[in-house]
Formats: structure tokens, C-alpha cells, sequence
């Protein structure tokens, strides 16, 4: 299942810590309220001015995210990872959605993985949980850590817990 088909592009590194810089200096700067930066406005782009999509979105989101959470304590993988494919597949109607709500289907997607013996796509989806637009909510409160702290037990994985831990500091610390 390619789930990552439904991204526009997987950011770097470089355009992480460049979105970091933007964002940190629109917030900073004087009146961030009318000085919003054309950098960020992807995260704007899609539910501008449409309330019927930004609630109809929150409220699809909401859905399927309890009931993929739910198909993970279940066991049930295949609903949970079909589930995810839908979360991916209709992420354009999040509020965040190449923020936050991208990182926590990577993170679900990545337990996923994990309970199926899957290092390696667990890992993946860690890396991929961190490239993505800051936003109030990970800049604020930072990245969900239960993949990390369950790929901690994992020597591979040792290199990306560790950035993805350094990503979530700098995330903060905005």
C-alpha cells in the first residue's frame, strides 16, 4: 500500500528548518495577524474561506482517527490501515493538514507498522511524522512521541528516535 501517493512532496530538512525560521519570525514580528507569510499560506490555501469544508473536514478527521485508533487496539490492521489510507487520501480537508494532522497519521501508520514487525516502515513513518509545516498545535505542544518511545526499543531505529527528538525540541522551542 503506498500510502504517500497522496502528499504533494515529502519536505527536507533544509525546507523544514527554513519553514521553522519563516514561521518563527512571523509569530515574533510585528502584527503576525496582517503580515502572514507566502510561505505558510499552503497551510491556509485549501479551506480559505469555505466553512462547510473546514467543519465537514474536522469532523471527518475526528471520525476517522477514533475509529483507526480503535482498529489499532483491535488488532484489526487491515480496517486500520485502510483507515489511514482515507486519513491520507482526505488530509487536504484538515485544518492542519501539512502540519499536524499529517504527523499523526504517520505516527498512527507507524504503529501500525510496528505491530506488524515492520521496522523498517516504522522508521519511515518517524521520519516522515517530523517533515512537515509548523503550525500552533506542534510548535506548541510538539509532535506525539508513542512511536518514538516504542521504536526506541529497536537499535535501527536508534538514529531517527534521536532526530525525530531533536526535531520535537526545535519544533518547541519556536
Amino acid at each position: 500500500m503506498d500510502n504517500m501517493k497522496y502528499l504533494k512532496k515529502e519536505l527536507s530538512r533544509d525546507e523544514v528548518f527554513n519553514l521553522l525560521s519563516i514561521y518563527h519570525n512571523w509569530r515574533n514580528g510585528p502584527d503576525p495577524r496582517n503580515n502572514y507569510p507566502i510561505e505558510l499560506e499552503l497551510l491556509e490555501k485549501d479551506l480559505e474561506n469555505n466553512t462547510f469544508k473546514v467543519f465537514f473536514g474536522v469532523f471527518l478527521h475526528i471520525y476517522l482517527s477514533i475509529f483507526c485508533k480503535i482498529s489499532i487496539v483491535l488488532n484489526l490492521h487491515k480496517l486500520a490501515f485502510w483507515i489511514t489510507e482515507k486519513r491520507l487520501k482526505f488530509n487536504h480537508l484538515s485544518v492542519c493538514h501539512y502540519a499536524c494532522s499529517l504527523t499523526n497519521v504517520y505516527t498512527d501508520l507507524g504503529i501500525m507498522y510496528l505491530r506488524r514487525n515492520k521496522i523498517e516502515k516504522a522508521t519511515e513513518c518517524l521520519n516522515k511524522s517530523w517533515r512537515v509545516y509548523p503550525c500552533p498545535h506542534n510548535t506548541s505542544f510538539g509532535f506525539p512521541t508513542r512511536l518514538s518511545r516504542l521504536l526506541s526499543a529497536y537499535p535501527t531505529a536508534e538514529n531517527s528516535v534521536e532526530e525525530f527528538l531533536e526535531m520535537r525540541k526545535i519544533f518547541q522551542s519556536v
